[in-house]
């Protein structure tokens, strides 16, 4: 899995907003992105160590909150 980013307007910098998995040449969103506009996205590779937070992510055992905080 990886982690989708979109750019947050008052920080002028990418944050998380959802969860995908790579298909072939495309990410394919598997979680709701919490984004209000969809301006600029992009993913990011995550270490296998840190799999099983994005996995507690899709399965709605943690907020986007922890899971931003646990991936920096």
């Amino acid at each position: 899995m990886v982690v989708l980013l979109g750019r947050d307007a008052n920080a002028d910098v990418f944050v998380p907003i959802g969860v995908g998995k790579i298909e072939g040449y495309q990410v394919q969103s598997i979680t709701e992105l919490a984004m209000p506009s969809l301006d600029f996205i992009a993913y990011a590779f995550v270490l296998e160590d840190k799999q099983p937070l994005l996995q507690r992510y899709v399965d709605h055992e943690i907020g986007l909150g922890l899971l931003t905080g646990a991936l920096q």
